[in-house]
């Protein structure tokens, strides 16, 4: 029976590849550990690509996107291919999963072994100038001599000296310094094996050649400079000296130096006269000394050389010296120093005194009394000492006093039965007779301290401080005072199922002289639910405890998962006193869970991971926090969350808190994704919280002012992906998924065919560079607001290679000022290169357009009379375009489609003649009047016309053709009533503006937007509805700006 494993696992293979090669995997790279996965997997995803190459199809060249996803079949021939991209890097991974149906297989990761290919040259990067110093050697290190090579390793890249070699000196070896050196590696610069010995010349040049082996050698030059070495001695202090001690001579009293700061220099003290009165001593590695004649400055700096007094003085101080020189290699010694030695019984130094005093500690019971003897405090030895050590000059013995200088704090002292205070004098006789006696005061302490200073008496003159110091009294205590309980009624608040420390708040006794390791609690009583257990072992159970065990918080009690109130009895005792009883309660809190923190998970776009932090996602509780658990009911679509490396459906609170968990995309056609979490805490879990993941556009938007009438350009200042631009490496396009509420998104681009003409109209899609460029426009509507308005527009910004995302840009609308008329705001817009810069050509070139359409239109309708007139007529010679016209024209009714169609005219004359035109408000509402004032109701017609006889001239605009049934009905009859014949109306010239203002459409001279345009050739007069044509019957009234022609 084969035992299927639940979770499918891959088995790889190292890859071997060449620097810069390729290699196409085979199925025994990639095979399922389980036999019955192996047959059954149908696709291979790519989850995290290689960092120094990159995985392509056959056939491999640029143009082959990179691979993400893999079938079987293509491995299996040989067809998915890995490429190395060429760099110095050799070693690359990437990641994969293999699909069996809906499931995937544990990530797998493939190793890649590059081989380097040495194809690069070495490189010099060193100084072009070595300082070395005059006379002696130099170590070369990597300030002096460096190179670098990415594909060869320190040792194979060479210096070959150029003979005859540097003028001023040879280079050797450390180990051989006498042995010019030819040739060598940059390893043994590292290593500092390669020294220079100047010899004669100040400076001089060295000639070296660079290679690795496999390239050719390239010549280098390097100036060598020489400096002068010095040895300068910084420090040189007196030595104190205990008479008969020894001392250590440490770098606070001796201290040389070189002026070669890159290099510590050995510096040798050597001694020409040895001190009088002692030696010198070298500590050696077992703790023995030997005597020396000479030392370095690294002995002084660990304190290894030792001045020891041997020689006895008939004097309380005497001086000794010795003399020694400073000398370094290569550098000119420093030459008769002296050092002084200062040995007096008055030196402060550490373990003089004490020798003498010997300063024992004393003892003393609890509340009782003992006696200052010679072995705490000894001062004959002491006084012998210096008397000993006096001197010829002086003829009486000297004498001690010691003065009290600190008094106990726990106690009192008395002299021969008399309480003795501050200041008070202690003779030698008074100690070595123990009349000196220190009393205990009861209290309960346990050390207390007696301050004194000795002073050389030296009769009527000063009398010379010789030491300060301390003695000790070490306090026996006496249980002879009761334990205090101080928690008489100890509560402690548990959370259900989680542990408390029991601390000295919650539960406390005091004894004054009883230590607190000595306070003991025995439990009489166990907890019915829950246990008593130590910090360190919460598995075991206790039944005693000490006051110090809850000092240093290591009692805690561990609650079952019951609300029961619950107690333990215990009792408590010092080992003398009668111990006592008590109760300690236990207060259960229900356990509580809650979401404090929820909020989206961003991604920035070019980014496919987005860290989840406890502010994005945290919970909190009464319990331990560490115990919060999330799990994933419901996948994101588009990516998967990772615990560290690897995919997860369930992670703890302490894992957000350690920013261990991210969310990461792994499908970049989607800008927001979703998932779904459970949190949970033991026995409480929470409902399904969804949380969304959210691509923030890589983009700066600034919000955009603007005033109602005017045309606002947007610019890199209002909405800039230059950024995103540069990562992805492509023009970033916004696509318009919410137009403004306000106004509208207009694009103007100069034509390249016409410099003088402008193609406008409103976009949903533009790109970075036509914001850059300067063609994209927001244009508020007209309309009358007393406030300030604002407006925006939602966008999905994308590029290439990366996630869409989404975003928007606002706008702030002001209102018109009160000064300002709508006339002036539209008017007020930027200058553009367009149609009106020659008004003179314009007027003209509008004019000759108006009249050559209108010949055009009279003599088609001339043919087609023609065409459609009777044979007599033909005969008679009437089909002669030239031919007179006896019966005049009857005007057609000026009804909505006609003034549709005039419009239409308008506009297409106005643009053939003018390219781009504004209109401004007033314009606007001069042509609605117009619009009006010729409405169906207006009894005013156009008087008759006559027939038109002229040939018309060639145009360069198309004749839009006419529909068969149209042309065979016009007849030469049909001319007095025909519906079908278009009024003609001829628009005076006016100065056209020169400038855009509004938010009407720019290609129309006469400011119809593109609706306006759309609804007007819906209504085409060339229908073929023929019942909305009828004839009027009077002539319309001719307005100011209209004639007949």
């Amino acid at each position: 029976m084969e035992i299927i494993p639940k979770i499918i696992y891959l088995s790889t293979r190292i890859l071997h590849v060449r620097e810069g090669g390729k290699y196409a995997l085979v199925p025994e790279d990639i095979t399922a550990l389980t036999p019955y996965y192996g047959e059954k997997i149908t696709e291979f995803l790519v989850l995290e690509p290689p960092s120094a190459g990159s995985i392509r199809s056959l056939p491999t060249h640029e143009s082959v996107p990179l691979v993400r996803s893999f079938s079987p079949k293509q491995l299996n021939e040989s067809r998915i291919v890995y490429i190395h991209d060429g760099s110095e890097k050799l070693s690359d991974h990437f990641v994969i999963v293999a699909k069996v149906g809906s499931e995937e297989s544990a990530p797998a990761q493939i190793d890649v072994s590059v081989t380097g290919v040495d194809d690069e040259s070495p490189s010099y990067d060193g100084p072009r100038e070595i300082l070395v110093w005059e006379g002696g050697a130099t170590i070369l290190g990597r300030d002096h001599l460096a190179s670098s090579d990415v594909d060869s390793a320190p040792d194979k890249i060479r210096y070959s000296l150029i003979p005859p070699g540097p003028a001023c000196g040879y280079l050797a070896l450390a180990s051989r310094p006498k042995n010019q050196l030819s040739s060598f590696t940059q390893s043994q610069i590292y290593s500092s094996d390669v020294i220079f010995h100047h010899s004669m010349n100040v400076s001089c040049h060295l000639l070296f050649s660079l290679t690795d082996g496999q390239s050719r050698p390239v010549q280098h030059s390097v100036d060598i400079k020489s400096q002068r070495l010095r040895v300068v001695l910084q420090r040189n202090n007196v030595l104190h000296v205990f008479p008969m001690m020894q001392q250590s001579v440490t770098v606070q009293h001796l201290l040389s130096s070189t002026n070669d700061r890159s290099y510590r220099r050995s510096v040798l003290y050597s001694i020409t006269r040895p001190p009088r009165l002692g030696r010198l001593l070298l500590e050696t590695e077992d703790g023995t000394t030997i005597p020396v004649s000479n030392f370095t400055q690294a002995h002084l700096n660990e304190s290894l050389i030792i001045y020891e007094h041997s020689e006895s003085f008939n004097d309380l101080s005497v001086r000794d010296s010795f003399e020694f020189k400073v000398t370094s290699e290569g550098a000119e010694p420093v030459l008769r120093q002296q050092f002084a030695i200062e040995i007096s019984v008055t030196t402060m130094s550490s373990g003089g005194f004490e020798k003498y005093l010997g300063l024992k500690p004393v003892q003393v019971e609890e509340g009782g009394a003992v006696k200052i003897t010679k072995e705490a405090l000894n001062v004959g030895s002491l006084l012998s000492f210096i008397n000993n050590h006096r001197g010829t000059q002086y003829h009486l013995p000297f004498n001690l006093k010691v003065q009290i200088t600190l008094l106990p704090r726990h106690g009192f002292l008395t002299v021969e039965r008399t309480q003795i205070d501050v200041s008070s004098v202690l003779t030698r006789e008074f100690i070595e007779r123990g009349s000196v006696v220190y009393h205990h005061d009861h209290s309960d302490t346990l050390l207390d301290f007696i301050g004194f200073s000795i002073y050389l008496e030296k009769g009527h003159k000063t009398d010379s401080l010789l030491y300060n110091g301390s003695i000790t009294v070490n306090i026996l205590p006496v249980n002879d005072q009761p334990f205090r309980l101080l928690t008489l009624s100890p509560l402690l608040e548990v959370v259900q199922g989680q542990s408390s420390l029991i601390t000295n708040k919650i539960l406390h006794t005091e004894d004054p002289d009883t230590p607190p390791e000595e306070l003991v609690y025995d439990i009489v009583t166990a907890p019915q639910f829950g246990r008593l257990v130590f910090t360190e072992n919460m598995a075991m159970s206790i039944l005693q405890f000490t006051q110090e065990d809850i000092d240093k918080k290591r009692v805690a009690y561990v609650n079952d998962g019951t609300l029961n109130l619950t107690q333990f009895y215990f009792k408590v005792s010092d080992g003398k006193f009668d111990a006592q009883l008590r109760a300690f309660n236990i207060v259960v809190k229900e356990l509580t869970l809650n979401l404090v923190n929820k909020s989206d998970i961003i991604l920035r776009q070019g980014s496919t991971m987005s860290l989840i932090t406890n502010k994005t996602l945290g919970g909190i509780t009464n319990g331990q926090r560490k115990y919060i658990f999330f799990n994933i009911t419901r996948e994101p679509n588009f990516g998967k969350i990772f615990l560290r490396d690897s995919p997860i459906l369930t992670f703890g609170q302490a894992n957000i808190d350690k920013n261990e968990v991210f969310y990461l995309q792994t499908n970049l056609t989607a800008s927001m994704d979703a998932l779904e979490i459970i949190p949970w805490l033991r026995e409480i879990t929470l409902p399904p919280v969804v949380y969304h993941v959210r691509v923030l556009p890589l983009v700066s938007v600034n919000s955009v002012d603007v005033t109602i009438g005017e045309r606002v350009q947007l610019s890199l200042d209002n909405i800039d992906s230059s950024e995103l631009a540069a990562v992805s490496k492509s023009n970033p396009t916004y696509r318009i998924i919410r137009k403004p509420k306000f106004g509208r998104i207009r694009k103007t681009i100069p034509e390249k065919r016409m410099k003088r003409q402008v193609k406008d109209k409103e976009v949903t899609v533009f790109t970075h560079e036509d914001v850059r460029n300067g063609f994209i426009f927001y244009i508020p509507k007209k309309a009358e607001a007393a406030h300030v308005l604002k407006d925006s527009f939602e966008f999905q910004l994308s590029a290439r290679n990366v996630q869409p995302a989404i975003g928007n840009i606002e706008f702030v609308i002001s209102p018109l000022k009160l000064n300002q008329s709508a006339s002036t705001a539209y008017d007020s817009g930027n200058y553009i290169n367009g149609p009106f810069q020659s008004s003179e050509l314009d007027y003209l070139l509008l004019g000759g357009v108006g009249v050559g359409v209108l010949l055009l239109f009279i003599t088609v309708i001339a043919i087609i009379r023609c065409r459609a007139g009777t044979k007599e007529e033909k005969k008679k010679g009437n089909c002669d375009p030239d031919s007179k016209v006896q019966k005049p024209l009857v005007p057609l009714q000026y009804d909505s489609l006609s003034r549709n169609a005039n419009k239409v005219r308008r506009s297409t004359l106005a643009e053939s003649a003018y390219g781009t035109y504004q209109r401004s408000p007033a314009q606007i509402a001069r042509e609605e009047f117009r619009e009006e004032s010729l409405s169906d109701d207006d009894t005013n017609v156009l008087p008759p016309l006559p027939p038109p006889r002229i040939d018309p001239p060639a145009s360069p605009y198309p004749v839009r053709s006419m529909s068969r049934s149209m042309t065979g009905s016009l007849t030469r009859s049909s001319w007095q009533d025909s519906p079908s014949l278009p009024a003609v109306k001829v628009i005076p010239l006016r100065s056209p503006p020169q400038y855009f203002g509004d938010n009407t459409n720019t290609r129309y001279p006469y400011g119809m937007a593109d609706d306006e345009m759309s609804e007007d050739w819906n209504g085409s007069i060339l229908g073929s509805d023929d019942s909305r044509f009828t004839v009027r019957n009077t002539n319309p009234l001719l307005r100011k700006n209209q004639y007949w022609v």
